[in-house]
């Protein structure tokens, strides 16, 4: 043979030669398919060989943490910057040998939720899967989850604020049932006790107290989106003034200034809720000076002109200008004009932070008003509520005469608390009326039926257990068209108030009131007029 190869054996190892040549040729294409098709997947994808070396992660992981693959040679140092905590690392690690694990036994992956560290140091929630390949690779899918998981945040934190804020209004009826108690009862013993009484001052004293109670019981009701409803004329100063001095006092890194014009018209407004405009005002621009710094808060009278009215969609007329200036970071053209959505993402204020100037634009708005925004040269931002100024001034209840209070008619009063029900009772019927009274919507439906023509008119508690208050209004209008009701609650929404004063109620009562409140009351509506402000 001389040493030469048989010419069957080439001819052999050719066509090994040959065969494996194709096979790695389909495997190479089959790989570049692969290569292609993971190229355009949305999710992050990562392969990594047996022995641990990276080979492959596609331009959606890139993309979502800031990694490509000349900076990960292996596993190792992939964990080592997706999580910096040794601890928290060595975890990962045992999770991600038990699922490669589970991935061969089941043929399937399972996902699991983790929080990754980016190059540029943000923090993304994943959910990642391990599936060992057959070719003994792992293939890594990481899905970002992180605005899903924010949502699902912001939506439990949601649901807990309107529990508590449930919970609040529940508290605040309950307590203002106790103050109506301790307030009429005090009434009727002034009624017969006078400045010269040595028990007067006290008794004046514990109605300063009620006043203060009830005071606070309507902030908690305004923090749960309850209340009066009722819009009175007041004095926007004295609110700035209260407002900025709370806040002020919980802020030791921000100073405020105010500038207030001394003769500022009066306008109608729910008190509580313009204080709640105003916090959130004071919220936002401290949250734009995080290491502290200055605001401004100004007042002035204003009157708008048809092409500035029209542009803010008011009416020509006096309006009364309250302006919040802080000195952090201003806002551009794009981001004032989108900061009152509710899913601002921009301009120092946070995802989901905007659902609070949403708030506070509704509250301007629904008393006839705008809020509006913008920024000074560049410095600084400005918030401007503009109200329209009232005509009419805050009428003094205690000057009134109670002799022309006086009546002879015949009152149907509604509560399931005995308590406000006695102290009521006996404070009309020392000012001559006949009075009847009934526990629940049931008994006052039934009382109204068979004396409605000596009844002249009926004030309905609004939180009572079976029928409530709305629901017996609408009742007793089925009897009587034209029944005279005045509402009474210490907890009620603006909603239902709004709808029952549209649909005929005379006035509207916030627990607790004192009696010369409840004569005056009785008889303006009783005389043919109506109180209604809304």
């Amino acid at each position: 043979m001389n040493g030469q190869i048989p010419e069957k054996e080439i001819r052999s190892r050719a066509r090994c030669r040959s065969g494996a040549t194709s096979r790695e040729g389909r495997r190479g294409q089959a790989s570049s398919l692969s290569s292609r098709l993971m190229a355009h997947v949305p999710f992050g994808l990562s392969v990594t060989n047996p022995d641990g070396t990276l080979e492959y992660v596609n331009p959606a992981f890139t993309s979502l943490f800031g990694y490509d693959k000349s900076d990960l040679p292996d596993r190792a140092v992939w964990f080592e910057k997706a999580f910096p905590d040794p601890s928290e690392r060595d975890t990962i690690e045992r999770s991600y040998q038990e699922d490669a694990t589970a991935s061969l036994e089941t043929l399937s992956s399972r996902p699991r939720a983790i929080t990754i560290r980016t190059r540029d140091g943000r923090n993304l929630v994943c959910e990642a899967r391990v599936q060992v390949l057959p070719t003994g690779e792992h293939l890594v899918v990481y899905e970002n989850m992180t605005d899903r998981s924010r949502l699902e945040t912001e939506r439990v934190n949601t649901g807990k604020m309107e529990a508590i804020g449930n919970l609040a209004g529940g508290i605040a009826h309950t307590v203002n049932n106790i103050l109506m108690g301790i307030q009429g009862c005090t009434s009727l013993m002034l009624m017969k006790r006078g400045p010269g009484d040595p028990d007067f001052k006290h008794l004046k004293a514990i109605e300063a107290q009620v006043r203060a109670g009830s005071e606070l019981t309507g902030r908690i009701l305004t923090f749960s989106h309850s209340g009066m409803g009722e819009f009175l004329p007041v004095d926007l100063n004295e609110i700035v003034r209260k407002t900025a001095t709370i806040f002020g006092n919980t802020r030791t890194e921000i100073s405020i200034g105010r500038k207030l014009q001394d003769d500022l018209s009066k306008v109608k407004a729910d008190q509580g809720q313009i204080e709640k405009a105003l916090i959130i005002l004071y919220v936002k621009a401290r949250q734009s000076m995080p290491k502290g710094g200055g605001i401004l808060i100004e007042s002035r009278n204003v009157r708008l002109g048809q092409e500035e009215a029209e542009a803010y969609g008011l009416r020509t007329g006096a309006y009364v200008l309250v302006t919040v200036t802080h000195g952090g970071k201003a806002l551009d053209d794009v981001t004032a004009g989108k900061i009152f959505e509710p899913t601002l993402d921009a301009g120092g204020y946070g995802r989901g932070q905007g659902f609070d100037l949403t708030s506070a634009y509704g509250i301007i708005r629904s008393h006839g008003g705008v809020l509006t925004v913008g920024s000074n040269e560049g410095v600084g931002t400005s918030f401007r509520i503009y109200l329209p100024a009232s005509d009419g001034a805050q009428s003094d209840e205690t000057a009134s005469p109670e002799g022309v209070l006086r009546g002879t008619e015949t009152v149907l009063l509604v509560d399931d608390e005995e308590v406000v029900l006695d102290v009521n009772r006996e404070i009309l019927e020392n000012q001559g009326y006949s009075v009847l009274t009934a526990r629940n919507g049931k008994e006052a439906l039934e009382i109204y039926s068979h004396r409605r023509d000596e009844i002249a008119r009926v004030l309905l508690d609004m939180v009572m257990p079976g029928i409530n208050g709305e629901e017996t209004f609408s009742l007793l209008k089925r009897i009587d068209p034209g029944v005279k009701v005045i509402l009474a609650s210490g907890y009620s929404t603006n909603v239902q108030i709004r709808n029952m004063m549209r649909n005929g109620c005379c006035a509207f009562l916030q627990k607790p009131f004192g009696n010369l409140e409840l004569m005056m009351k009785v008889r303006e509506v009783i005389g043919g007029g109506t109180v209604s402000r809304h």
